[in-house]
């Protein structure tokens, strides 16, 4: 018997080393030339089309969020880029009978993974950690013997640019050479589901919030109740609100407005449920929280949310609180 444990216990320590030991350079190689010639072929079949590849993925990308009013997870999104009528419907088809377009999408628009998104989480967690303290407090009293309080995790990127592809914009990249601003939108619920968006953003200041103890500043002049404290909550409506849906285009939309749209109708708010406490991890810095607090409060809310700003700036693989 004993034996028959070791046995086990030494196949399951295998089995995981193997699992998260790193790939072998040559392997990593592979998988990269691969990449890029599927990038490549993409952007071939896009070469007489006014902006190429890049304005086809991005107007299709933020024409199917706007659409649906939320984003969507990969394989969602991948069928509603291909569905999507326009003149370029059958380029589209093209690319998912040739390489897969889910696949393509999550290079293009290069999205992260569960843990992925989970390692910027923890690297937020460390940084910020008095506000998580403050979203563990909300959920701890917002628990009850029938509901749970939903936690979700949001990360906001500024994308840029790349040959035939979208990669997470360090801030050194010259001003001249940008082509606008171009947010990547990231969800994480339930800790395995994520939800994806890619769109233009119009130009705005940038908010004066650049601190964890700046955001608690601007969360006490906001919120109602001191507790909980440093947070920014919306409360339910007992009547509803006029609130305008964004309408679809290509055009460059208001960011603050696109955040607490997708915000609302992810999570579903305007039903009863148990409430919410979302962390914001952003990046862009066009995101001011009071005025996303504001632009969520003017939709029809049935249940309770608390926002906790966290006011990052990414460069490449690294979250630091300035």
């Amino acid at each position: 018997m004993t034996k028959q444990i070791e046995a086990k216990e030494k196949t399951f320590v295998s089995a995981c080393k193997n699992h998260i030991a790193p790939r072998p350079t040559p392997v990593r190689t592979r998988w990269s030339v691969q990449q890029d010639l599927d990038l490549r072929f993409a952007a071939s079949i896009f070469e007489d089309v006014e902006g190429g590849v890049r304005s086809a993925m991005i107007d299709r990308l933020q024409m199917a969020v706007l659409r649906s009013h939320q984003p969507l997870e990969i394989s969602v999104l991948s069928n509603a880029v291909r569905v999507l009528g326009n003149c370029r419907h059958d380029r589209f088809h093209t690319v998912a009978r040739a390489c897969d377009l889910q696949y393509f999408l999550s290079l293009f628009c290069s999205t992260m993974t569960a843990p992925e998104i989970k390692g910027i989480r923890s690297r937020c967690k460390f940084h910020f950690c008095a506000t998580f303290e403050a979203l563990e407090d909300f959920e701890k009293s917002a628990t009850t013997d029938r509901k749970d309080c939903r936690l979700v995790f949001v990360d906001l990127t500024p994308m840029r640019f790349e040959r035939y592809s979208l990669l997470p914009d360090d801030g050194k990249t010259p001003e001249s050479r940008r082509s606008g601003k171009l947010i990547r939108f990231t969800m994480l619920r339930a800790s395995t589901k994520m939800h994806h968006a890619i769109f233009r953003a119009k130009v705005t200041p940038s908010t004066a919030v650049v601190t964890e103890a700046l955001a608690f500043e601007a969360a006490k002049a906001v919120t109602r109740d001191v507790f909980p404290q440093g947070l920014f909550v919306s409360e339910p409506q007992s009547e509803p609100r006029e609130h305008r849906t964004i309408v679809a285009t290509t055009k460059a939309i208001d960011a603050v407005e696109a955040v607490a749209q997708f915000i609302v109708n992810a999570l579903a708010e305007y039903r009863t449920g148990s409430k919410i406490a979302l962390a914001l991890s952003d990046a862009t810095g066009l995101v001011d929280p009071t005025a996303l607090k504001k632009a969520i409060d003017r939709h029809p809310l049935k249940v309770q949310i608390a926002i906790g700003y966290l006011p990052t700036r990414i460069s490449v693989g690294e979250v630091r609180q300035e």
